[in-house]
């Protein structure tokens, strides 16, 4: 199957604002969500090797390759003209790639600093984890708590939209039990004016950002992705 990809943006252009696409290589981005969810059963299965030796020499190699891959990318990276990363990243598969290797820009990252990298050197592999909610109990404009490893999360229907985010306020770390959401307007319950866009995790009037998560929905199981990029859905104006 042929790949398509579009025409680099240059200086001259580099503020249009690209619209997230979903570009085609040899497999769909169901097929690429099924290809990292074995990625990540087999990197577990490694770890269960019980030689502790050909355990070390198996890690060892998966580093080496890392180490490969990143210094490859970012060379490459570097060749970009202004504008080519900011479009291409808008397929999938080429942003995990890219935030596999700390190589996206700053701006594209919802949550900054504290989102985890996926890396092969901390053995985090993108998955999706079933939350212990469903499609049939979330009512519009209420939180759900749950608690997806160990990450604490909130769960919200808007507007026919399911959002997860972390429930942790970005101000003192508390978690925000007791918070409200008001339009898409998460209210923290222990600081007066601490409001977060719960579509993309920013505080108002600052530029601290809850953790979001991607959603995906199988039947009526609500999936959440872990160690993988989340791109925010916002209005254009």
């Amino acid at each position: 199957m042929e790949m398509t990809i579009a025409a680099a943006n240059t200086t001259e252009n580099k503020t249009q604002e690209f619209e997230p696409q979903a570009l085609r290589g040899f497999m769909t981005n169901e097929e690429w969500d099924q290809l990292l969810a074995r990625a990540d059963y087999l990197v577990s299965s490694l770890e269960q090797i019980e030689d502790a030796q050909e355990r070390r020499k198996v890690f060892e190699l998966l580093n080496v390759l890392d180490q490969i891959h990143r210094e490859s990318l970012t060379r490459l990276v570097r060749l970009f003209k202004d504008g080519v990363m900011e479009q291409i990243i808008t397929d999938p598969p080429i942003r995990t790639l890219m935030d596999l290797y700390d190589l996206l820009p700053t701006a594209s990252s919802c949550s900054g600093g504290d989102s985890q990298r996926v890396s092969l050197n901390t053995r985090k592999v993108a998955r999706w984890i079933p939350s212990r909610h469903s499609t049939d109990n979330l009512a519009a404009g209420l939180l759900y708590s749950d608690q997806i490893e160990d990450a604490f999360i909130f769960l919200c229907l808007v507007e026919g939209k399911t959002y997860a985010f972390s429930a942790e306020c970005m101000v003192n770390h508390e978690l925000m039990f007791g918070a409200q959401v008001d339009g898409h307007t998460l209210v923290c319950p222990h600081h007066q004016g601490c409001l977060y866009d719960i579509r993309n995790g920013a505080r108002l009037g600052s530029d601290a950002y809850l953790g979001c998560y991607p959603v995906k929905k199988e039947s009526q199981r609500i999936l959440i992705g872990l160690d993988m990029p989340f791109i925010p859905e916002l209005p254009s104006f």
